[in-house]
């Protein structure tokens, strides 16, 4: 058992993990229980190696100690205010928040967290900000990175016992995400499943390409609508399109944008991967629109929908929330 508290401990201010020992468990290291029943990284468990950190039954432990059956044990871990991002006032559109999350509604056009080509103005600036307003500066925790011009559901992690547990769920059917997407033509079947694997692009340090030597990459698809769109300027003959929700079962860079180009049908936009550029569209027409996945503390299912509706697909008069509906 798990949970989250603050009135403990003198009022502790950070993230208590507790466990309940079975009555019929024989002694346990507590390294190993921190590790595989509480999901403990290894450098949680090294800060816990600190005077105070871990009791049982109310009384002072080392990880390396054994506890026995019908106790408790408790893990209190503070964060290291270590944070070198510049905090940024800019909206945000919080879906969740808590002491250990903080889910956000991604507008298209701005980046995840700073890299080489922006150090500045990025969703991290922007949530550092924020926990700066409640008097927290800390390290900012990115657990899913979209694309700059891919909207929708994004997660952060407050606490490195979050981060850790949240990434290794993203690698079990626990963490699951949709996508949608406005693709080129109609596929056929309408509904399947893409399993190319893909690797970087030896000419290039951004660009991915299907190829026999990359890493598996599984796609599930289904198509949700169908169009015909008029080009940009109001000329030339209408563009088939489909609207379609994607579920990954693997998460690679680039994964969806990639496989629709490998199967003929790339994203309207998504000029990098031979889409058609398009009025109204910084980029790829990409969205997540759900995430769900286990709560790190609580172990309690969380289910979050961007309320945007994919903005960026309302294109010359499609009524795109109407297909959702």
């Amino acid at each position: 058992m798990t949970e989250h508290s603050s009135d403990s401990k003198d009022a502790f201010s950070g993230t208590r993990l507790c466990w309940q020992s079975p009555s019929d468990m024989p002694p346990r290291n507590i390294r190993d229980i921190l590790r595989n029943d509480l999901r403990c990284s290894g450098t949680v468990i090294r800060r816990l190696r600190q005077p105070g950190c871990v009791l049982v039954d109310g009384l002072p432990a080392r990880v390396i100690d054994k506890m026995g059956p019908g106790s408790l044990l408790e893990a209190f871990m503070t964060e290291p205010d270590d944070s070198s991002l510049v905090p940024e006032e800019m909206p945000l559109a919080i879906l969740f928040e808590d002491e250990s999350l903080m889910a956000v509604d991604k507008a298209d056009n701005i980046a995840v967290h700073p890299s080489a080509n922006h150090r500045r103005g990025t969703l991290a600036n922007a949530v550092a900000w924020h926990l700066a307003r409640q008097g927290r500066s800390q390290r900012i925790r990115p657990v899913t990175r979209l694309d700059r011009n891919t909207s929708g559901v994004t997660l952060f992690a407050k606490t490195a016992h979050a981060q850790f547990d949240l990434v290794r769920q993203s690698q079990t059917c626990q963490f699951r995400k949709t996508y949608l997407g406005l693709s080129l033509g109609i596929w056929q079947p309408e509904n399947g499943i893409i399993t190319l694997p893909i690797r970087r692009k030896p000419t290039s340090i951004i660009e991915r390409e299907a190829h026999p030597d990359g890493d598996a990459s599984v796609t599930h698809y289904e198509t949700v609508a169908c169009y015909e769109i008029i080009p940009s300027g109001g000329s030339g003959s209408p563009v088939r399109c489909s609207l379609l929700r994607f579920i990954l079962e693997t998460g690679r860079t680039h994964q969806i944008r990639v496989h629709c180009t490998a199967s003929g049908h790339p994203l309207l936009g998504d000029t990098l991967y031979g889409g058609p550029s398009w009025q109204g569209l910084a980029g790829q027409a990409l969205h997540c629109d759900t995430l769900s996945f286990l709560h790190p503390v609580s172990r309690e299912p969380v289910f979050l929908q961007s309320l945007r509706t994919a903005p960026l697909f309302d294109l010359d008069g499609l009524d795109i929330r109407k297909a959702l509906s």
